[in-house]
């Protein structure tokens, strides 16, 4: 009887798979850096240190003139001179603009370019004669005028639904469902009275309103 081990009863994936051992790491604990955070960071600038002040990050202009004039002294006829206002005006004006824009653009003469702006519209003489048309113009056909029928395509109308009254229909029968007292006799009267001209012709609404209010006014 053959002895077996305890590797036969394995699996291939515990053969094979190397144990790895972690470890918990520590529980991470913030240590501020003052023992009182809100007035902690301003204590150390209370009462500064004029030897530990940082230097200014820009030099003094007097200071930084007279070491300009001592290492070159022929800026001094530059200095001495005042700035041009003129370069002082397109320093400003051309705060914002491209490199193509300064340098290349003509900007007194505006963005139009030489090309546009050398083609200038020039009066013709009264003798002048009709202008001739051009080739298209000439032999231009318009279609509605060649063709008879309708080219445009008519809009799709939807169907009649079967459940929509037909008012001749109605008109014949004698139908009056659906028309109220005042449709029926009030309405029709008016109705007779307006396209017979019974009270004479009928006036417009907006016309008499104007006369109410001016009859208002001069009751007043």
């Amino acid at each position: 009887m053959c002895e077996r081990t305890k590797d036969d009863f394995k699996t291939v994936y515990q053969r094979t798979f190397t144990r790895k051992i972690g470890f918990r790491p520590d529980k991470a604990v913030y240590i501020p850096d003052y023992k009182d955070i809100l007035a902690g960071p301003f204590t150390e600038y209370v009462v500064p240190d004029s030897a530990t002040q940082p230097e200014h990050p820009f030099e003094n202009v007097h200071h930084c003139c007279e070491r300009l004039l001592t290492e070159q002294p022929k800026m001094k006829r530059y200095l001495d001179k005042e700035p041009s206002p003129e370069a002082i005006a397109s320093d400003h004006s051309n705060r914002g603009r491209t490199v193509y824009m300064v340098d290349y653009c003509d900007l007194e003469g505006g963005f139009e370019s030489a090309v546009s702006r050398a083609r200038r519209r020039v009066d013709l003489p009264p003798n002048w004669g009709e202008i001739p048309v051009t080739t298209q113009k000439a032999s231009y056909r318009s279609p509605s005028l060649l063709a008879t029928w309708d080219l445009r395509p008519r809009p799709c109308l939807p169907r009649i639904s079967p459940l929509t009254p037909n008012l001749k229909e109605r008109e014949i029968l004698k139908v009056t469902t659906g028309v109220s007292e005042y449709e029926g006799r009030i309405g029709t009267l008016g109705e007779l009275i307006l396209q017979d001209e019974l009270h004479g012709t009928p006036q417009d609404v907006q016309c008499l309103r104007f006369q109410e209010m001016m009859k208002i006014r001069g009751g007043k």
